[in-house]
């Protein structure tokens, strides 16, 4: 259901055009892969939670599948975001201030319709599906220093991690970016699983977990680095891209643009910077 995505190349940085897919984001990728193996297993319904993109990108597959799915939004989640997922003929339940909220109402819905629930973060599966991101890169540069990759529960660095694993690039640095006011990863390396933020405020509310998965501390050995960038530089970063490619992405994906347009020293030295443009439904 995904498509194999483009490397595009501006000012001597390689983008992986994840705007391009069907739902505008990655999410699609690892979302497909799970719904596919649930549906193989048996599952007739799903429930979804999402502060948009991953409900979008279910609402997508279950719509290809003809499997009904019912998703759970924060309040913050945009009003042309939830039209966008009910156009894919998704119903939509908007409950909470944050996903945090909105995911335990997923959770007690799912287990009262006995519907499969899909995480839009967490899961062997849908890290499976991210991963072909990396697999594609593989085919198409050669093994990149540096890779950039905006952070926000942390699923999509899951699927980069696995991926450069299974392509023998154990040695390249990642750098996790985020927003000030969404920086749970930052705040993972620095004090481990028992940091969860108070609050989220930011305008890039894909990025709006308080928690990233435990799943990293597999992968602790890895060369992870954190960047982080205000809200004003993702939005900033977001209509650059647009400038340079003509596709529209949200502040959540112009965090990684941003950090890169920063140009420090740490990334200036870098060589060969492979940046996963995650995409996003700014239509």
């Amino acid at each position: 259901m995904y498509r194999k995505t483009p490397l595009q190349t501006a000012h001597s940085k390689s983008y992986k055009m994840e705007c391009l897919q069907p739902s505008r984001s990655f999410k699609i990728r690892g979302m497909s892969h799970v719904i596919q193996d649930a549906v193989g297993k048996g599952s007739r319904s799903m429930v979804s939670s999402s502060g948009g993109n991953a409900g979008l990108a279910a609402a997508y597959c279950c719509l290809q599948l003809k499997i009904p799915l019912t998703v759970f939004v924060p309040k913050s989640t945009q009003p042309k975001m939830i039209a966008y997922i009910k156009g894919y003929k998704a119903k939509i339940e908007v409950v909470g201030d944050t996903w945090q909220e909105a995911h335990q109402e997923a959770i007690r819905f799912s287990n009262n319709q006995k519907s499969f629930l899909l995480h839009p973060f967490e899961g062997e599966k849908l890290w499976e599906g991210h991963s072909t991101i990396i697999e594609e890169c593989y085919e198409q540069m050669e093994q990149p220093d540096m890779i950039v990759t905006s952070v926000g529960g942390g699923g999509l660095l899951m699927g980069i991690l696995k991926g450069i694993e299974k392509v023998g690039w154990q040695n390249t640095k990642i750098v996790g970016v985020e927003t000030e006011g969404a920086a749970s990863f930052r705040g993972w390396l620095e004090k481990g699983d028992s940091f969860e933020l108070n609050e989220i405020n930011t305008v890039a509310t894909s990025l709006g977990a308080k928690k990233v998965t435990t799943g990293l501390n597999h992968y602790r050995h890895f060369d992870l680095n954190s960047q982080i960038v205000t809200d004003e530089e993702a939005i900033k970063g977001a209509l650059y891209f647009e400038s340079l490619f003509g596709f529209p992405v949200e502040p959540a994906c112009g965090a990684s643009i941003a950090a890169v347009n920063k140009e420090s020293e740490y990334v200036k030295s870098s060589g060969r910077v492979l940046v996963v443009a995650c995409g996003g439904s700014a239509f």
